[in-house]
């Protein structure tokens, strides 16, 4: 069972950021004189140039405050600057600023490296729920503590499952957020695909160690009769089947081991997992999917998304649907686009394989 949360370890940690002593000096050359980040040949209006400055100059604030971590595992510091982040990325900015910030060369140079520091975050975040729903004995008598991403046994839990890692599952700070997500997503797949009866099996490329996305999907698309089912579709029976691929061999033993804790009040029976790079699957393996899911943060960069994108198409069949958060013209038809406000930040494109035919 893991200990309440401190401050951060300063111990060794394997933690891969590619920023050296030298190129964090030249950030912080850059921060402490925040009105060279923008070109004086600029464009823009003084009341957006002069936000854009103030948002640039926090986002690569808390970079170079990430950068310095010792680690990324779940801590108050951790925490704290990520909250920040999130926060600062979320804001309702008008399109000028946005583009200001995003255009911005230093923006552009800790890009990269940034969303792979997010995405080794997320792991680690997850990694630590996952351990602690699976092992801990009883919510009532688990480990408390005052920071908010971290397992509260006092935090009242609202669900129909008895069993104490269920419980614990709902107790996820974000267990909301994947919900969401979910019924947005199934909401532009019905615009699409309008029987949902129909879908069988469905491959999610980057589920992680705590395989939410998957478990909200089967607990949507399991329920009988679907909720937004017609009558005359509505299929008492229904059981999607859903294989979760993943990079990460930890991360997927992780998940797995946590799903037959789970057991069938989360359908975790319906799930299978699969070992490989999204860039390299099995021959075959996405062949019969009605549906592929890829995540967020498959991929270090655009570029390389985008390749990922291209060899996940060319594995599935005609007519499939691919479910991502950012569209390309990469053997798919894009046919639902939502852009969501408030907690849930993922946009959701829905697109359907084409084979050697027009795309747009």
């Amino acid at each position: 069972m893991s200990e309440p949360m401190t401050p951060c370890s300063t111990s060794p940690t394997s933690l891969s950021r590619s920023n050296s002593p030298a190129e964090l000096s030249e950030l912080d050359t850059a921060l402490s004189s925040p009105t060279s980040i923008f070109s004086s040949t600029e464009e823009s209006d003084s009341s957006n140039r002069a936000t854009a400055e103030k948002i640039t100059n926090e986002l690569l604030s808390l970079y170079n405050k990430i950068c310095r971590l010792p680690s990324l595992k779940p801590c108050l510091e951790v925490n704290n600057l990520f909250e920040q982040l999130v926060g600062l990325c979320v804001q309702d900015v008008d399109d000028e600023i946005a583009k200001a910030v995003t255009t911005n060369s230093l923006v552009q140079e800790i890009l990269p490296n940034l969303r792979k520091i997010c995405s080794q975050s997320e792991s680690e975040l997850e990694s630590h729920w996952a351990n602690f729903i699976a092992l801990c004995p009883n919510p009532e008598t688990g480990m408390s503590s005052p920071h908010r991403f971290l397992p509260n046994p006092k935090k009242k839990v609202e669900t129909n499952s008895p069993t104490p890692a269920n419980q614990t599952l709902h107790s996820f700070p974000y267990h909301k957020n994947y919900q969401d997500l979910t019924d947005l997503e199934l909401s532009a797949i019905r615009d699409v695909h309008p029987d949902l009866n129909s879908i069988k099996k469905i491959a999610f490329i980057g589920s992680g160690p705590l395989p939410l996305s998957s478990l909200c999907l089967l607990e949507s698309l399991n329920s009988s009769p679907l909720p937004f089912s017609s009558s005359e579709n509505a299929n008492h029976g229904h059981r999607v089947k859903i294989t979760n691929i993943d990079i990460s061999f930890s991360s997927l033993s992780l998940s797995e081991f946590l799903c037959s804790v789970l057991g069938p009040l989360r359908n975790a029976p319906s799930m299978s997992f699969l070992h490989s790079d999204a860039g390299n699957l099995p021959p075959g393996t996405l062949q019969n999917m009605d549906i592929v899911f890829l995540a967020a943060l498959v991929g270090d960069s655009q570029g390389e998304k985008e390749k990922l994108i291209k060899k996940v198409v060319e594995g599935m069949r005609e007519n499939a649907l691919l479910v991502v958060g950012e569209g390309t013209q990469l053997g798919v038809k894009w046919e639902a686009v939502l852009h969501p406000d408030g907690d849930v930040v993922n946009s959701v494109f829905v697109g359907r394989v084409v084979k050697g035919k027009a795309r747009s």
